[in-house]
């Protein structure tokens, strides 16, 4: 959306089936037909907020200023690669598994009825805050206080609200699976692989999130010589297209398409 509008506003959680209250905010554009973009985006979340607060307190809705994400994205970046470089350590491991379960999760899949555990993405901003608190002093932390300097300015997050069950909510959510079974197995982690060009995602393409979500999934597992097949499939989906192609377009026909 960079680039070809000034706002996005989007809820970290599912939006309820009643949608939007679109006849309250619309108002607020036919009193003032020139209201400014950001006076408009900040209406649509309060009569949001309106509609759901006394209702439904696990809703959540924000506005992010797009100018602002692509250097989010690079710091969020360089701190995947810190985090990488130190996954041999077990304690770092333990405080990464620690900060991800402090924290609420949304937008988990519904896979055959059956809610998945897999599919789950984590606020940014109490990911880190928790990492922050318990991370081993081995662990750079300067980055991962930048971003939630960044994410707690109204420069990005221009205006948030959450439910009363999600006060962790700050606004934007990352796709973390609460350990490496649950990555491995998720169903669309085939879009978190660079060799996937059939769905691309610039934020997999471009930066690095994904490789440390890649590299934790690996940690403790054999290498590939020493499992069977379906196992060997399972983890090392995205080492070329090859096995990504073996992994994913059982799942996914645009996948399939790409790889036929």
């Amino acid at each position: 959306m960079r680039g070809i509008a000034p706002y996005l506003i989007a809820s970290q959680n599912t939006v309820p089936g009643s949608g939007f209250a679109y006849k309250e905010f619309l108002q607020s554009l036919v009193n003032a037909a020139n209201l400014p973009a950001g006076q408009l985006a900040a209406s649509i979340v309060e009569t949001y907020k309106n509609r759901y607060e006394n209702t439904d307190p696990d809703t959540t809705l924000a506005v992010v200023k797009t100018d602002g994400v692509t250097t989010l994205a690079e710091n969020v970046s360089s701190f995947a690669n810190t985090l990488s470089n130190a996954l041999s350590s077990s304690v770092v491991r333990e405080a990464l598994e620690e900060a991800r379960k402090n924290c609420g999760t949304f937008n988990s899949s519904n896979d055959g009825g059956m809610t998945s555990e897999r599919n789950e993405s984590v606020d940014l901003h109490c990911f880190l805050k928790q990492l922050i608190e318990i991370a081993p002093p081995s662990v750079e932390l300067n980055l991962a206080e930048t971003i939630v300097q960044q994410l707690e300015s109204d420069e990005l997050v221009t205006y948030r609200y959450a439910g009363a069950n999600r006060s962790d909510a700050m606004g934007l959510s990352i796709f973390y699976p609460s350990n490496r079974l649950h990555f491995a197995g998720a169903p669309d982690v085939c879009y978190y692989c660079q060799y996937n060009r059939s769905y691309s995602i610039e934020f997999v393409e471009s930066f690095q999130w994904d490789e440390f979500l890649y590299a934790y999934s690996l940690v403790g597992i054999p290498p590939k010589s020493q499992l069977d097949a379906t196992t060997a499939t399972r983890y090392y989906f995205c080492e070329s297209e090859e096995s990504m192609c073996a992994r994913c377009s059982v799942f996914h026909s645009d996948i399939l398409a790409l790889c036929e």
